[in-house]
């Protein structure tokens, strides 16, 4: 459209009324063609079947060992590996010919990486591999974060420079080949929605934004070329599984299995005696709110900017609970384990509260409640007598046995899994399922006389109820450190996000709204922390010149990213304490708020820290980065 919005909108609302007016007698009656849909429905195969069928499918065509060259690897490469990906191989014939509507999502970054370590599938597969991995690898945003940047540059070292602007550019799209295997183009987003194709499995429409795309391309190439094939389109799921999407005018498609997310027999044969002996047992104390569901009802679980799952609800039988956490998060339970779970004869209704204080407080609340009423939600209370096994996973747990970063549900739903989340066996041993560790609040250890111990359920602790918990008992039995040797730091970007990532563990994510503030690598076991100007100056000078390798792939990495090195102070210096079972249960939440607004999570052997100088907050200092080195024990005497 060459003008302005509005007339668009304009026409189109003109459009709409004219057809509303139209009678079945007008003689201007708009013609339409409607065009029935064309079922998809995948052939199950092996991947030595699928790579089998390939090359009978290409026999005769120009390049023909080229292209089944190209088709086989690839299809084995992208059935090897885990994460959602859309990859094309296009025919040499399509490739002269033909012109397409591509969007590159990333600036084309991705696309210089391979240029320059992976220009070629055949040539360059080891690195194609390394580089496919970290793409396709699920995040806490799925973007590029900078652990994976410098990941990615340890095995790759040539792509260091390349790398350098690609934090927080989005890990998506496809990745276009060849018949040869030259690597066309990367993230990029194929314009071609499906018009005619629908996936379908066991005879149900299959819907998905990556699988929609690569049929909807499939289905174009097929209309290029009268007698051969246009290419090939291989779509990996991230519950796992290929796709395999062939162009012809009659649809031919295959799917074969990959690499597998652990079973729910896996973990709870991995977990269950773990959760026993080393885990608590606990029953949930805090009340939900809960309604039906309604049939064909999507609902997203979402915790702490994390997505849990999606559910789709099928019948009237299931519902619809809403926990009592910052993020009010939904989920569905069936009906018949809803009630096993809460206490289905004492609901309560949500009638209006008889409330004291100010006017406005209790018109926010009436209205509320009104919202929550109308939706069918009631108050539940959950079934003391219900218990579970809940175990803390270690980073050492998820490398062992969750080595996919998810597993399956009883129920079916793919579970992501992180450090420090909770995995829960009930007392009867017959499942288990995750609890995110943003959760922990709703529950309380199970005593045998009965008595349920009191805990709050707030997702953290304030500062100030930190302080007044915790500062006379660091000052009083912690060590005095002090931060020693260089660390590299750069300027902040308005509106980044910031993670800080101790051996696979987030401990606090901030965004930055102040250009002045100051991000800090501090070693190979923190990802990123943002300090204040102030506090930054404080803490470090500089820059200094660095005594490190100016070679090192990693050094040009932070280099071309504007990070210098700046050394410590020696008036650098901080109160340490280490945290034991005790004072986490003194918290009555595993978690508190720091001064820069991150909500950080504790366990046992990290350390609370308090400045020396300044002793006006708390923050977190995990046990990796207290034991790695960076700091030094000072007497009390010696200052």
């Amino acid at each position: 459209f060459g003008s302005s919005h509005s007339a668009t909108l304009a026409r189109l609302a003109k459009f709409r009324g004219a057809l509303a007016t139209m009678s079945d007698h007008s003689p201007h009656k708009l013609k339409l063609s409607i065009r029935p849909a064309c079922k998809v429905e995948p052939d199950s195969r092996s991947v030595h079947e699928v790579v089998s069928l390939l090359k009978g499918h290409i026999a005769g065509a120009p390049c023909e060992k080229d292209f089944a060259h190209t088709l086989t690897t690839t299809v084995k490469l992208i059935q090897a590996g885990v994460g959602g990906i859309m990859i094309v191989v296009l025919a040499d014939e399509c490739l002269r010919e033909c012109e397409f509507d591509f969007a590159c999502l990333d600036d084309g970054h991705l696309q210089d990486c391979f240029e320059v370590a992976a220009p070629n599938i055949h040539t360059h597969r080891l690195e194609f591999e390394e580089i496919l991995a970290l793409f396709t690898a699920h995040g806490e945003t799925d973007r590029w974060e900078q652990h994976e940047l410098e990941a990615l540059v340890k095995v790759l070292p040539a792509v260091a420079e390349k790398v350098a602007k690609m934090k927080g550019r989005a890990k998506d799209g496809a990745i276009v080949l060849s018949h040869s295997g030259t690597v066309l183009a990367s993230a990029m987003n194929l314009k071609y929605p499906p018009k005619q194709w629908q996936l379908v499995k066991d005879g149900q429409h299959v819907s998905g934004t990556r699988h929609a795309g690569a049929l909807g391309f499939a289905e174009h190439l097929s209309g290029i070329t009268d007698n051969s094939l246009a290419g090939v389109v291989f779509v990996r799921s991230d519950a796992g599984g290929v796709h395999t999407f062939l162009p012809l005018k009659t649809p031919v498609a295959y799917h074969c299995g990959t690499k597998q997310h652990p079973t729910q027999e896996e973990v709870l044969a991995a977990f269950k005696n773990r959760a026993m002996h080393f885990g608590q047992q606990m029953v949930k104390m805090a009340p939900s709110m809960a309604r039906p569901g309604h049939a064909g009802e999507i609902v997203k679980t979402v915790v702490g900017g994390r997505t849990i799952m999606q559910t789709l609800i099928e019948n009237d039988c299931q519902m619809v609970v809403e926990e009592a956490t910052e993020d009010r998060h939904l989920y569905v339970l069936p009906l018949q384990k809803f009630k096993l779970r809460f206490l289905w004869n004492s609901c309560v209704e949500l009638d209006e509260p008889t409330l004291s204080g100010p006017d406005a407080l209790k018109a926010y609340v009436e209205k509320e409640l009104t919202q929550k009423r109308e939706q069918g939600f009631k108050l539940y209370c959950p079934n003391p007598d219900i218990r579970r096994w809940m175990y803390r996973l270690t980073c050492d747990d998820i490398s062992k046995h969750l080595s996919t970063g998810f597993f399956h549900a009883k129920w079916g739903a793919l579970m992501p899994v992180q450090p420090g989340d909770f995995l829960a066996v009930p007392f009867e041993m017959d499942e288990v399922y995750l609890i995110p560790s943003e959760n922990f609040c709703l529950y309380v250890p199970w005593s045998g006389t009965g008595k349920l111990e009191w805990r709050t359920t707030s997702r953290f602790l304030p500062q100030s109820n930190m302080m007044v918990l915790f500062q006379k008992r660091i000052q009083e039995e912690g060590k005095i450190m002090r931060k020693t040797g260089t660390v590299m730091a750069r300027s902040a970007e308005v509106d980044e996000v910031v993670s800080t990532r101790v051996n696979g563990r987030v401990t606090s994510t901030k965004v930055v709204v102040d250009r002045t503030d100051m991000v800090v690598r501090s070693s190979a076991a923190t990802d990123l922390y943002v300090l204040t100007k102030a506090k930054f100056e404080a803490m470090y000078v500089g820059p200094v010149e660095d005594e490190g390798d100016a070679d090192d792939p990693l050094q040009l990495m932070l280099s071309a990213q504007g990070f210098k090195t700046y050394a410590s102070r020696p008036d650098n210096l901080r109160w340490a304490y280490e945290l034991t079972e005790k004072d986490i249960h003194d918290m009555k939440v595993a978690a508190f708020k720091s001064y820069w607004g991150a909500i950080q999570r504790v366990q046992p052997g990290d350390f609370l820290c308090i400045p020396y100088n300044t002793p006006t907050e708390i923050y977190l200092m995990p046990a990796a980065i207290m034991s790695g080195g960076m700091y030094e024990s000072v007497r009390a005497d010696a200052l």
